[in-house]
């Protein structure tokens, strides 16, 4: 699981290894490069995984997160 900075995970080693078997699935939240806004196109390699759970940068949208960053 990702939920930190797109650029720390290598989501192309990701993809590499879940398209082995090495690893059976994945989740990330952050990507490398994020639409900017509503309606710019997401693309990302991971897209078409059946293994991956794939969320819109809404790691933080917790009321216990929002309360931690004050």
């Amino acid at each position: 699981i990702n939920l930190s900075r797109g650029f720390v995970a290598d989501l192309g080693a990701l993809k590499q290894h879940l398209d082995s078997g090495h690893l059976s699935g994945a989740a990330v939240d952050v990507f490398p490069v994020e639409p900017k806004k509503s309606g710019d196109p997401f693309e990302t390699a991971l897209a078409n995984e059946d293994n991956m759970i794939l969320t819109p940068h809404i790691g933080g949208s917790t009321l216990e997160a929002q309360e931690s960053i004050g």
